[in-house]
């Protein structure tokens, strides 16, 4: 709740320290790392973040060194389908790396998906 209350302050602001956003960034992967989700609706009520969150934040989220990349295998394919959708928004720049590393991740676990397995 409190990473959410202080993306939504910072939107306002033309400018924030980019270690506030990194910080950020680092949370939301440390949040959703243990998270098992059932269906993509458990993600979008889970996580903190949101489409509309500053550009900076998602710069932060998917840098070629960020936590996104870092972690990609240890997430479950459903909380990557969610952060994939979050980077496809039209105001963001497109990030072909992020998905191309993400469609490695889940290639061997797309059974994952289905939630009848």
């Amino acid at each position: 709740a409190e990473c959410r209350s202080i993306l939504k302050c910072l939107r306002p602001l033309s400018h924030a320290p980019r270690e506030v956003y990194q910080a950020l960034a680092e949370k939301a992967v440390q949040a959703i790392l243990g998270f098992r989700p059932r269906t993509f609706f458990d993600v979008l009520s889970f996580c903190f973040w949101h489409r509309d969150s500053k550009a900076e934040f998602f710069d932060c989220l998917f840098a070629e060194t960020g936590p996104f990349l870092a972690r990609l295998r240890d997430l479950h394919p459903i909380c990557v389908a969610h952060a994939l959708e979050s980077l496809s928004r039209p105001q963001r720049p497109p990030c072909t790396r992020v998905f191309r590393e993400a469609s490695r991740a889940l290639l061997g676990r797309l059974g994952e998906l289905d939630r009848a397995s």
